[in-house]
């Protein structure tokens, strides 16, 4: 398959635009998520439409965490939960397993690092039910890091308080045809 746009976020669409499967899983290809952890989200997809990683919570952790993106994550995470209410402890880890058509009603857009932060808030506006498991994020084998933390921190920030806007317009909206 060849990408049409380039970026992370068009990799993950892309990917399951073509998925023919019940449910797929975004899986970076520098081996930083361990695939031992797949049967663990799998038993929950009885329950949950999206599965999402957390390195962050009990059993999880990083060994490609620096302190820059450490300290980012827990910013953004704080943000997403308090003004989006994200019920996530990383909201950037994007280890996700998911059911594909309700991954496709998304509609997601982003195609860069900013779909870290439009899936799990989209996953959060449209009342899909999601759950979180701890994994342990190893060091990358394979490529290595792309993301560049203070362009793609902004393209973050921006994506939150975009949400955060179009949250509140809606509620604005309401508000006004009551009165």
């Amino acid at each position: 398959m060849y990408k049409k746009k380039r970026g992370f976020g068009s990799a993950i669409i892309e990917g399951f635009n073509h998925a023919k499967n019940k449910y797929a899983c975004i899986f970076n290809a520098d081996y930083s998520f361990n695939p031992k952890y797949l049967s663990k989200m799998i038993k929950k997809t009885s329950k949950y439409q999206f599965i999402f990683g957390t390195r962050y919570m009990q059993n999880g952790s990083s060994d490609d965490d620096t302190i820059i993106t450490f300290i980012g994550n827990k910013i953004f995470t704080y943000l997403s939960k308090k003004l989006l209410k994200i019920k996530l402890s990383d909201v950037l880890l994007t280890y996700v397993l998911c059911n594909v058509t309700a991954f496709k009603k998304l509609n997601l857009k982003s195609y860069d690092f900013r779909i870290c932060i439009e899936l799990p808030a989209k996953v959060q506006k449209n009342n899909y039910y999601y759950k979180e498991l701890g994994i342990k994020e190893r060091k990358r084998f394979a490529g290595i890091k792309k993301v560049n933390e203070i362009k793609d921190g902004f393209l973050i920030s921006c994506e939150i308080i975009k949400n955060f806007m179009e949250n509140n317009k809606k509620d604005v909206s309401k508000l006004n045809t009551k009165n």
